[in-house]
């Protein structure tokens, strides 16, 4: 992939698409990224009432591969459980995603990721078989949050073959030409992990979809108030 000062053309293509979306683009932990869109207090408002669009730069993702036994020893060791096929588990810093039986995701805030990979790495070592990838780079994470959420995922067919409704916890993977991973991470919340060379387009569909949801962009600062208050909290 061709590069731009050291960035992936995709992530500056990404970035001028949220300051196109009147994003006030500002440098947090060495990525450009939109600080708020309109004021903080209404991007909040749109979290509770209908739904907010956010791009979550700083999150990682790596990924965990080897045979089926090996990949269920690692996710024991470090989940507490090994998720079936399909289906996520929150423990620790991350969340533990296993997509069939010889790959899982671990997703992860971009503070913990070091220590994530750590972890992974050192028990993936002593697991014969088990290996493991940080695919950090290779993925732009976008979220839905708010009440029409789900409705918004289904109408822009992202989620329109998935179960009704997806449960919290549960996994959805969007197959075809452009592959993505849908996660319900808790009530009215939804991660959308993309692949990053296509996160424009999936940005742009799930923005002309959030028409009829009133759906509003959100920032930087509106999700740091809600990863420190939890979405009930923050939005009153």
């Amino acid at each position: 992939m061709s590069t731009v000062l050291g960035r992936s053309t995709s992530r500056v293509e990404l970035e001028d698409l949220l300051a196109d979306a009147g994003g006030a683009m500002v440098m947090r932990d060495g990525q450009r990224v939109a600080a708020h869109f309109s004021s903080v207090a209404a991007e909040l408002a749109v979290c509770r009432r209908s739904v907010g669009l956010a791009e979550q730069a700083d999150v990682g993702t790596l990924e965990l591969r080897g045979p089926a036994a090996a990949v269920q020893t690692v996710l024991q060791e470090l989940a507490g459980q090994g998720p079936s096929s399909g289906a996520a588990v929150r423990a620790g810093e991350a969340w533990w995603c296993r997509l069939t039986p010889h790959r899982a995701l671990v997703i992860c805030a971009g503070e913990a990721r070091d220590a994530v990979l750590a972890s992974l790495v050192e028990t993936a070592g002593e697991t014969d078989g088990a290996s493991v990838v940080d695919l950090s780079g290779d993925y732009a994470a976008l979220l839905l949050i708010g009440p029409r959420a789900e409705e918004l995922l289904r109408s822009s067919s992202l989620a329109a073959d998935s179960p009704v409704p997806l449960p919290t916890g549960g996994l959805h993977l969007v197959s075809g030409r452009r592959p993505s991973l849908l996660l319900h991470e808790e009530q009215e919340r939804f991660l959308v992990l993309v692949p990053r060379v296509h996160a424009c387009e999936v940005w742009s569909r799930l923005l002309d979809a959030g028409r009829t949801h009133r759906l509003a962009c959100v920032g930087r600062n509106a999700l740091e108030l809600l990863r420190a208050g939890g979405r009930s909290a923050a939005c009153r």
